[in-house]
């Protein structure tokens, strides 16, 4: 069982989740249950090293097709806390503005009858 700190928007504190996976990454957006509601949270670091004796609540899923943020920009925003003795909430929506919603869809392209990619065609879906 791995053990993560994890933000989610809006509130001052990290909050720790579990997983069986090992494809999460600091910086990924996971969906978690929080106040008896689905949240997306983002997370902070891996605690290595402990073990809880309280019953912690597990991560549902990763968020493959949300934006997800390096592990260095995580560092940079947990420095800036700390220097400027601010809470993670204000450095973070400092840092990435609330009006940007960046989402990965998958793109189909059509294909001939024998599986080939159409290519050099204008195609409009209206």
């Amino acid at each position: 069982m791995r053990y993560y700190s994890v933000y989610i928007e809006k509130t001052k504190d990290f909050y720790t989740y579990a997983s069986d996976e090992e494809s999460i990454n600091v910086g990924d957006r996971v969906l978690v249950s929080f106040r008896n509601k689905d949240k997306v949270g983002l997370i902070i670091e891996e605690e290595k090293d402990k073990e809880y004796t309280f019953k912690v609540l597990k991560i549902k899923k990763v968020l493959y097709e949300e934006l997800s943020f390096s592990k260095k920009f995580i560092k940079l925003l947990l420095w800036i806390r700390d220097y400027y003795m601010s809470p993670f909430d204000q450095v973070f929506s400092t840092a990435v503005p609330s009006g940007v919603k960046i989402k990965y869809e998958d793109i189909y392209r059509p294909k001939n009858l024998n599986g080939t990619l159409i290519k050099d065609e204008i195609l409009e879906y209206f």
